[in-house]
């Protein structure tokens, strides 16, 4: 009898064994799966982490963004004004007008997104560094005086007076420490004169009724020619208010510049 109750007692002894390894092992599953369970609500909580903890540079990429976008929507709204405008100009004075006043309010809000693009990148680093900024001065400083020799007719004064404008503006800038909204500026003189480029900026329209070619860029000269208005001249050269222009004939003399568009 004793050797059976020896049997019982060790069956006993590893059956209990056998219940508290089962235990841990359910026990080291449930941990597990709560360990998987917090990892997951860490990885739906980055996921789902809202809009306004992002990094500031998001926010500020964003408002560069949407700024080009309005600039690049005000400028296709000025060439076509501009269009229309040279079409009714001198046609039907009111709505020539109405064209004016609408290029006017566009040209503001192409200023204003410029404006915001130039200061959002002042917040951003390393958009640009002082010396490819300074690099992109001197580039722009070059294409505002091939533009100064090239330009003669109205439209062409429109685009070297903006030109001006973004050089004077990016110089601005490099001197307040921003050279990303500097090169910006700079840049945009570079495409200025890509659509500069495209247009006929020599081409004259005599705005009076008549007006005398002379031989030098004063009233006094000697007259050579007399133009009338509508006549198309082709400008050569500049001497304060003076323009060398040739005529469809081939003669070349002076006329003032209030004269011509």
């Amino acid at each position: 009898m004793r050797p059976c109750g020896l049997r019982f007692s060790c069956l006993s002894i590893i059956f209990v064994f056998s219940i508290v390894g089962s235990g841990c092992a359910v026990l080291g599953n449930v941990r597990n799966e709560e360990s998987s369970d917090v990892q997951m609500k860490q990885q739906i909580s980055v996921r789902q982490e809202p809009p306004g903890n992002l990094p500031e540079t998001v926010h500020l990429q964003s408002r560069l963004d949407a700024a080009r976008t309005e600039l690049k929507k005000a400028n296709r709204e000025i060439k076509s004004l501009r269009d229309d405008l040279e079409i009714v100009s001198g046609v039907r004075e009111m709505e020539a007008q109405v064209f004016t006043k609408r290029l006017a309010v566009m040209e503001a809000a192409r200023d204003d997104a410029v404006r915001e693009v130039v200061r959002t990148r002042a917040r951003i680093q390393g958009m640009a560094s002082p010396a490819e900024a300074a690099a992109m001065f001197a580039e722009a400083r070059v294409i505002i005086d091939r533009m100064t020799e090239d330009a003669f007719n109205e439209q062409a004064m429109d685009y070297l007076g903006q030109g001006r404008k973004y050089l004077q503006n990016g110089k601005q800038e490099m001197e307040r420490q921003n050279p990303g909204g500097a090169a910006y500026l700079f840049d945009l003189i570079s495409a200025l004169y890509e659509s500069y480029r495209g247009i006929d900026s020599r081409t004259l329209t005599v705005n009076t009724r008549t007006v005398n070619i002379r031989a030098m860029p004063n009233a006094s000269s000697r007259k050579l020619g007399l133009l009338s208005h509508g006549d198309k001249v082709t400008g050569q050269d500049k001497k304060g208010n003076w323009i060398l222009v040739r005529t469809t004939s081939g003669l070349r003399g002076w006329v003032h510049s209030k004269y011509l568009q």
